[in-house]
């Protein structure tokens, strides 16, 4: 089947994906076919797999000294990100930001 290609020169590949997101526009049935492939590869990997993994553990255990370290601006931190990702969904705030809220009072 030969995929219809987009307004670039390029269209097919994931760097044309990536202009199309970029500069705003539709993106072509090629380029989501070339970024769809290039995912599977990356994520099929097992070194890529090995290195999401690592990293996500790094992450977690940065975080986890970060609120050692600073206990009071990571809570502070962390109840207002919950608040607006919860708002943004428009969902009702979780009872830990209440009581977090209901202690700073």
């Amino acid at each position: 089947m030969t995929v219809a290609k987009g307004p670039y020169d390029d269209c097919g590949t994931r760097t044309a994906h990536t202009r199309h997101v970029k500069e705003d526009t539709p993106i072509c049935q090629a380029c989501r076919e070339a970024r769809y492939a290039y995912d599977q590869r990356y994520r099929s990997d097992p070194v890529n797999k090995l290195a999401r993994s690592l990293y996500g553990t790094a992450r977690i255990a940065a975080l986890r000294e970060l609120a050692k370290v600073y206990p009071a601006e990571f809570q502070k931190l962390y109840v207002e990100k919950v608040r607006a990702t919860f708002a943004k969904h428009e969902l009702p705030v979780p009872m830990l930001v209440r009581k977090a809220d209901a202690e700073d009072d």
